[in-house]
Parts: C-alpha cells; structure tokens; sequence
C-alpha cells in the first residue's frame, strides 16, 4: 500500500470510531430517557392507584346513601295527600325531609390525573386502552358534578321555601341532634308530627318530593355507574404497576 492510503484508511478508522461514539452517546442518552420516562409513569401510576380507590369508595358510599334516600322518600310519598295516616314514623320521616334538603358534593382529590391532562403528558402511559380511559374519566365526573349543582339549585329555589313556610324542623335529623350537641331545643317528635301532617297535605310537597325522588334514583346510578368505571380503572392502573413499567 502506497503512503496516501494509509492516511485515507487512517481518517477512514477515525470517522468511523468518532460516528460510533455519536451513535453510542446518543443510544445512552435515549437509554436513560426512556428509562427515566417509565420511572416517572410508575410514580404516576401509584398516584393514579390512590386517586381511583378513593373514587371507588367514595362513589360506593353515596350510591348506598342514595339508595337509602330513595327508600326513605317512598315511603313518604306512599302517604300523600290529603289525609296524613301516621305511617311512616316520624323518624323516616325526619331523615326523608332531611335528604330532600341534603345535596351530596362528590369531592375526590384527582391530582394526579388532573396534571397528566393538563400538561398533555397522558401519553406517558404506554398502555393505549388505559390511556383512552382515563381520557373519558373527567367528563363522566363532570356530569355527575352538573347533577349535583342542578340538584342543589332546586333545593335553594324550590325545596327551602315551602319548607321554611311550614317551619319544617329539619335539624331533627341532623347528625349534630343526634350526638347531642346542637346549640337549641330540638322540637319534640309530637310538634313534629304536627308540623308534618300539615306539609305532607300541601300538594306541593308531593311534587317536590317525587321531584327529589327522582333526582336521587338517577344519582343513586350514576354514582354506582361511575364506582364501576373506577374499578375498571383501578384494575388497569394496578395491571401496569404489576407489569413493572418503570423497572
């Protein structure tokens, strides 16, 4: 070989060497991103996981306190107009009067969810399905919240002042009468009873309460609609952490 090749095949060896430890650093680089990438979705991934069960409890525990409502006001509105006949007792009927006036505030911490959104960094969640679910997640909250400021806007408008025209005693049922520390007398069950007959005679009252009866059986299903989706969730998000994302 001639003296102007070896310098070729010199230059040649060097690029080539300089090209690999580009390609190498670049590799490291992409290597550690990606590793720091899944490190972070696990972090998310956990917060996900607590956000979820805490809807999940949440959700279960007022669908149950609706369900529970619902029952109370069937058996007020079974009585109706116009002769009130003494059944249900007056403690059903004081916790009814008090879920008519009640508006529950779904009211979960979703911080971690919210950050994902909002910083459209969703697709740090490899798995598609599971993004798409979370996707969808605040709009199905969204409704629920709408019913319950539509809810609470008929209480104040409509619910409040036939109540308070009768004086209805709606502290009797308030879990400060019953841990005893409510700051008046609470009237007695007879003045209760009293007061009742007359605002379950007004026909008003039968419409407010099928009203309420209604607002709370399609509360009562969301709420038990939405606990379900958490759990689908919650499986999902617990699936990927199981999988060992981040590892």
């Amino acid at each position: 070989m001639n003296s102007t090749g070896r310098p070729r095949l010199r230059y040649l060896a060097e690029g080539t060497a300089i090209m690999l430890s580009i390609l190498l650093a670049f590799g490291i680089e992409a290597w550690w991103q990606e590793r720091g990438e899944r490190l972070e979705e696990r972090e998310v991934l956990r917060g996900l996981a607590t956000e979820f069960s805490a809807y999940q409890e949440r959700l279960i525990r007022d669908a149950s306190r609706a369900r529970a409502a619902q029952r109370l006001l069937a058996e007020v509105l079974a009585v109706g107009p116009p002769e009130y006949s003494g059944v249900p007792p007056v403690a059903a009927v004081d916790s009814s009067l008090f879920y008519m006036v009640v508006v529950p505030t779904l009211d979960v911490d979703g911080g971690t969810l919210d950050a994902l959104l909002t910083s459209g960094r969703l697709e740090l969640i490899q798995d598609v399905r599971l993004r798409a679910r979370l996707a969808s997640w605040p709009r199905l909250i969204g409704d629920i919240r709408d019913n319950e400021l539509a809810t609470r806007e008929f209480v104040i408008q409509v619910v409040h002042p036939l109540f308070s025209e009768y004086g209805a005693p709606l502290a009797r049922a308030g879990e400060a009468v019953h841990e005893g520390s409510w700051p008046t007398e609470v009237i007695s069950s007879a003045d209760a009873m009293s007061i009742y007959s007359q605002l379950i005679q007004d026909s008003r009252f039968s419409y407010i309460a099928a009203q309420r009866y209604m607002m709370t059986e399609n509360a009562a299903r969301e709420y038990a609609e939405a606990a379900d989706v958490a759990e689908v969730l919650l499986v999902s998000v617990r699936d990927a952490l199981d999988g060992g994302g981040g590892d």
